[in-house]
């Protein structure tokens, strides 16, 4: 597929841009705040969080507003590989790029346990599809939003999304675990391609998805949770980057703000913890649900690297 045809093929469908730039946005927007784990310093240091700040955590070194996490690096890598494939994910392709960044004494990014266990397990030699960190952190599928726009774009079936996004996540990220995350995201935004409205389409791929994430599907729905505000509602859900905790916070997201893209984000990053992973997920579900006109301009203006 040319760039033109690509270009028109976003043009022709603003959810799939959506989709895009809600993910980067909303990594951008909890880089300020990113594994601040106490919601009371963030509102105490950033206020109520309505733009892109500098990182409070010594976590990301030479940062700056705009810019985005480690997670959002890799993603951003993963979507120029995909772009220079004619929009087509070529896993050998983005692991030469992946690499290559890590390798490159002058990248700024943080290097979290599963890039450095990757890392490791490439010095001693395995290959690229056995070499991924048995971790079953969310970041792993999350990064991986510009395969599911690369499959849209191309019409895919539901399989062969879940098929891409799984490889991608296997990279890095190859419990067993994260890989059933990566196919409940892809049956997730299928499930709206086919005009379902949000809360029917997570309950179809939360059906169709394994039993681990169907239990984190039921613990995000917890009744001990609905007199709660969103802040709490998570730090009980848990702020970490894990998938037991992570998935369920997303879920709850979708379910309580889902109608706002804005709104959603904002409420995210105040809730602390591992925002970036989260606003990922719950910004590139609404960024396509909704549009990329819901992804405030303002904020699409202040990317340091917009991803097209």
């Amino acid at each position: 597929m040319s760039p033109e045809t690509v270009a028109s093929a976003l043009h022709k469908d603003p959810r799939i841009a959506g989709l895009l730039l809600g993910a980067f946005v909303g990594d951008a927007l909890a880089l300020g705040p990113h594994w601040v784990y106490d919601p009371s310093t963030i509102q105490a240091k950033l206020g109520t969080v309505s733009g892109f700040n500098d990182p409070l955590t010594p976590y990301h070194p030479g940062k700056k507003a705009g810019d985005y996490t480690h997670i959002g690096d890799q993603m951003w890598l993963l979507q120029q590989s995909i772009s220079d494939s004619r929009w087509q994910f070529e896993v050998t392709h983005y692991f030469k790029r992946w690499k290559a960044f890590w390798d490159d004494e002058k990248t700024i990014s943080y290097r979290d346990k599963a890039t450095k266990e990757t890392l490791h397990n490439i010095t001693k030699g395995l290959p690229m599809m056995e070499a991924g960190a048995l971790s079953d952190e969310l970041a792993g599928p999350a990064r991986g939003m510009p395969v599911l726009a690369a499959g849209l774009i191309h019409g895919q079936s539901v399989e062969a999304m879940i098929e891409s996004i799984q490889e991608q996540t296997a990279l890095t990220h190859r419990s067993a675990d994260a890989l059933h995350a990566a196919a409940f995201l892809a049956r997730l935004i299928q499930g709206l391609v086919t005009g379902l409205d949000l809360p029917k389409a997570i309950a179809k791929a939360l059906g169709a998805s394994a039993q681990v994430v169907k239990d984190l599907g039921v613990k995000a729905t917890s009744p001990n949770l609905a007199s709660v505000d969103t802040t709490t509602a998570i730090s009980t859900l848990g702020q970490s980057c894990d998938m037991e905790e992570a998935l369920p916070a997303c879920l709850l997201l979708l379910s309580r703000h889902g109608h706002d893209y804005k709104e959603a984000m904002v409420q995210n990053v105040m809730a602390g913890g591992d925002s970036a992973t989260r606003g990922i997920v719950v910004g590139g579900v609404l960024g396509y649900y909704h549009g990329q006109s819901a992804v405030p301009e303002a904020w699409r203006k202040a990317l340091t690297t917009p991803p097209f």
